[in-house]
């Protein structure tokens, strides 16, 4: 419809002859494709600002290519709770542990 609506209107803005009855159905077709290019404009607008412009939900980064951005974020933070793990585990010094256990034990 949007190449032929086009010509349409550039052969009658070039001065191509018409008859009369030709403008008022050319004249609506071109409000239509008007009104239908600004809601998807509108729509691109909100999503752009919005983010990447794609749906989320929990595990969304398993969703592909679009929610890349989503995957690398749930990398650092499985990294992160990784090494904070990592962390809380770190092997203790069984030697210390059982002179303390052992000082406890005996009221030291």
């Amino acid at each position: 419809m949007r190449n032929d609506l086009v010509g349409q209107l550039e052969a009658l803005a070039a001065g191509g002859d018409a008859p009369s009855g030709v403008y008022m159905p050319l004249a609506k077709k071109a409000a239509a494709e008007i009104e239908r290019l600004r809601a998807a404009l509108r729509w691109q607008e909100d999503r752009d600002a919005k983010g990447n412009g794609s749906t989320h939900a929990g595990g969304c980064h398993t969703w592909g290519p679009r929610h890349y951005e989503c995957a690398l974020a749930k990398i650092e933070a499985l990294e992160a709770e990784n090494a904070r793990l990592r962390e809380a585990l770190e092997p203790v010094d069984l030697g210390k542990l059982r002179i303390c256990v052992h000082a406890l034990l005996e009221g030291k």
